[in-house]
């Protein structure tokens, strides 16, 4: 565990830290800056030989006035760390000390090892930043070269890119090994994601936003890039008349016989050419990727340990990502439709004689540890990248609402993945609720979609394949029954809430007495935005197949379709653990405890308005005042009586904000509460929010009997009986009274959520490629109560 304790001396400091990088904690380092017994280990060898005092000692005399002159840090350290961290002669050492800013979650730091290889380094920092997009970016260049050496320009071209870049200069005097020069470069990085980047690569495409997109995704660890030739690294006679080839599209394991074991080698084709003009996937999942281009989080690399000391310039990269997938379940990616150009092996290339016994070395470790894993991947089918199939499924989905609801976010994350699989999406919202579309999925208004105007249309020129009815209501049956009449597109409808009981509750009637009614009576009084009881039924009746947000809302099926069940997704760009949202609540200044709720905490009907964003903070009455945040989302259906001796200011309504600010607004609170209790309308759906609830990873409060949610009372959830107001009231102070308890319950509910909430993407795809697109459409709804209105 790499441990920095920092102790003054004497007007310096000491800087002491222990072998092993896996697990550096700032807090701890920053809290030996208060303590008075000076640590009693040795120092390690790299802070004398590097670090220390001793060997800086010229250099911090010279420079103590000028960085007394500088502007004073923003980061609220101890004024001694405050003097230290301007001072190059420390490195990234104190940078390492400071927390990562909050905007900057996304940030990457980028590892890169140099040998004398100062033009290669000229070269890879220039089209850096000439290519690079993605902000904040660190980059950490351990030098293992001599900074003495005068026939090394090094330092000269690290300072050259150093006001561009922000760059951090690591000389460690001479040549460490690949994992041991990476493993200290990551301990010292700043940003939650690791880039290891060789220094011979051409930095030819904007790799950092495709690959940070794939980790976007928890199911993935690392990510690799596909690695072309560099056409000036190449023999003479490859330059002429000849394209250059592919160095990488992953790992396999062919067989060799002089190892005697399947050992790892790169995928590589002849023609980035050919390739290419195969319209390639834009990513391929690989069982490893090679360590040229490499990013994974760095808190997966601190949980195994960092690369493996037990090789030596070679297939360190292929043992972390066979490790990251057998201890963490985490897959390897392959960006494929991009690449950069690699001059492969440059460096190495210096002592080839040196070489063979390393790679021999590096093998008989290899082999020990993985022959039998290899054997096995071997033995499957080769992953070989495919070509993405043209966009022959054109989808075209129809909302009853606008794109930015509820059910608009599930749209936009289905689009998502069914264009992943080479599926072509359009959206259509109703009249008047428009929203600006995207590349990824354009929108038309309903009158749009009829009409069949070029926004409506798909990339191949012709129309939808499949129409996905989101809900039967009114509004989305007038769309899609004529488009699928002038079309012959396949039918899917969506089913997310109990439509027979929102309609009753609509109409202020018994839905039983509205199904009695004649069809014109019907046809009169039933709103656009609710599901009628006979021309929905058809609907549902003449589809092709379902999807259910919720499994008891399969008693719609009665012709027994094809159904697959589709829960709320979550998008986890967003909704993820974060630390507590302190500068919220002191923002806010809130009253002691705090609250926020979809629905009032004794309603069991649906609420008036559909929207995730609308939120309310409340606090405990003084009985139960604790100081605790707890947070659900808010309602506009009717209130409840208010509590009795509710002190002033106990409630704040911070009424409909930002989808992209909700997250923000759920970190300030310690527990998270869904109220509603079972009945008609709350047995038939799925919250949005408790998925939501569940990965964000805070204690969750709700009650019994959500359909398809069966969380552990006590180790994920806290299930109540009721969430009357008294209740939750006494559940909220047992979990702060309890703290282990509270811990316990925020562990679990991320825990539940990866294993039975975190939506499977390829699932709507398979559903509708297996099971709809070529589906018999020769059926006849055998209802005769049903007749369709005349012009429809």
């Amino acid at each position: 565990m790499l441990n920095l304790a920092l102790q003054q001396r004497h007007g310096g400091v000491i800087i002491r830290h222990a072998r092993d990088p896996r697990h550096f904690q700032p807090a701890a380092a920053l809290q030996g800056l208060r303590q008075t017994e000076a640590p009693t280990d040795q120092p390690h060898p790299v802070s004398t030989r590097e670090l220390s005092l001793a060997v800086n000692r010229e250099r911090l005399h010279a420079l103590v006035d000028a960085t007394a002159r500088r502007a004073a840090s923003p980061a609220p350290l101890d004024p001694a760390l405050a003097r230290l961290a301007a001072l190059p002669a420390l490195g990234p050492l104190p940078r390492a000390l400071l927390a990562a800013d909050p905007a900057a979650r996304d940030g990457v730091s980028v590892i890169i090892l140099s040998l004398r290889g100062a033009e290669l380094l000229e070269r890879l920092l220039g089209r850096f930043r000439a290519t690079n997009s993605h902000q904040p970016v660190e980059l950490i260049i351990i030098d293992h070269g001599d900074p003495h050496d005068p026939d090394d320009p090094t330092a000269a071209v690290i300072a050259r890119h150093r006001d561009a870049l922000d760059l951090w200069h690591l000389p460690r005097g001479r040549n460490h090994s690949f994992s041991d020069s990476c493993n200290l470069g990551a301990s010292l990085a700043r940003y939650p994601y690791l880039l290891f980047l060789n220094n011979d690569i051409l930095y030819t495409a904007d790799a950092l936003p495709p690959a940070l997109a794939q980790l976007r995704d928890p199911r993935h660890g690392i990510v690799g890039i596909r690695l072309d030739d560099d056409p000036a690294s190449l023999p003479p006679d490859q330059i002429t008349g000849q394209t250059p080839g592919i160095q990488h599209l992953g790992i396999h394991f062919p067989w060799s016989a002089e190892r005697g074991y399947h050992h790892p080698r790169q995928i590589r084709l002849p023609s980035v050419q050919d390739y290419l003009a195969q319209s390639p996937p834009a990513v391929s999942e690989q069982p490893a990727v090679t360590g040229a281009f490499l990013l994974c989080r760095k808190a997966d690399f601190e949980c195994l340990g960092g690369f493996s000391a037990e090789y030596d310039y070679g297939l360190e990269d292929i043992d972390l990502c066979l490790r990251m997938r057998q201890q963490l379940g985490k897959t390897s990616r392959c960006l494929t439709s991009i690449g950069l150009q690699h001059a492969e092996s440059t460096t190495r290339r210096r002592d080839p004689h040196a070489t063979r016994a390393r790679i021999a070395r590096n093998h008989q470790h290899f082999k020990q540890r993985w022959a039998a894993r290899t054997q096995a991947l071997a033995s499957q089918p080769a992953p070989q990248p495919r070509a993405r199939p043209t966009a022959s499924l054109n989808i075209l989905f129809v909302l009853p609402v606008p794109l930015d609801s509820n059910s608009g976010y599930h749209v936009k994350y289905h689009a998502a993945q069914l264009r992943a699989q080479g599926a072509d999406c359009r959206v259509a919202v109703p009249d008047g609720n428009q929203a600006p579309g995207t590349d990824a999925l354009p929108s038309c208004t309903h009158s749009q979609a009829l009409a069949r105007v070029p926004a409506a249309q798909f990339r191949n020129g012709r129309g939808p394949d499949i129409l996905h009815a989101w809900t039967p209501r009114e509004c989305v049956r007038r769309v899609v029954e004529p488009l699928r009449r002038v079309t012959g597109a396949r039918l899917l409808v969506h089913l997310e809430d109990n439509e027979e009981y929102l309609t009753a509750i609509a109409l202020g009637r018994p839905y039983a007495e509205l199904a009695r009614l004649p069809l014109a009576e019907l046809d009169r009084c039933i709103p656009s935005d609710r599901y009628h009881p006979s021309r929905g039924q058809w609907l549902l009746d003449r589809a092709d197949g379902l999807t259910l947000i919720a499994s008891p809302l399969a008693r719609f099926n009665r012709r027994r379709l094809p159904t697959q069940r589709l829960p709320a997704p979550v998008d986890e760009t967003l909704f993820s653990p974060r630390p507590l949202n302190h500068s919220l609540r002191q923002a806010q200044s809130p009253p002691p405890c705090t609250a926020c709720s979809p629905t009032p905490a004794t309603s069991t009907g649906p609420t008036t308005r559909r929207s995730s964003s609308s939120i309310t903070l409340s606090s405990g009455s003084t009985s139960t005042a604790c100081p605790r945040y707890c947070c659900a989302p808010a309602s506009t259906a009717p209130a409840p009586p208010p509590m009795p001796a509710t002190p002033p200011g106990a409630v704040r309504e911070l009424g409909w904000v930002p989808r992209a600010q909700v997250p923000d607004i759920l970190a300030a609170a310690d527990i998270l509460i869904q109220p509603g209790d079972p009945g008609p309308f709350n047995n038939q759906r799925l919250p949005s929010k408790l998925p939501e609830y569940f990965a964000i990873g805070r204690p969750v409060i709700m009650a019994r009997g959500h359909p398809d949610l069966n969380p552990r009372h006590g180790e994920q959830a806290w299930l109540l009986d009721t969430t009357a107001a008294v209740q939750l009231a006494e559940a909220v102070r047992t979990l702060w009274h309890d703290r282990p308890l509270a811990e316990r319950l925020a562990q679990g509910a991320r825990g539940y959520y990866e294993q039975h909430l975190r939506a499977e993407p390829s699932a709507l795809f398979h559903f509708m490629t297996q099971h709809i697109q070529h589906r018999d459409q020769s059926r006849e709804c055998r209802d005769g109560r049903y007749c369709p209105a005349a012009g429809e």
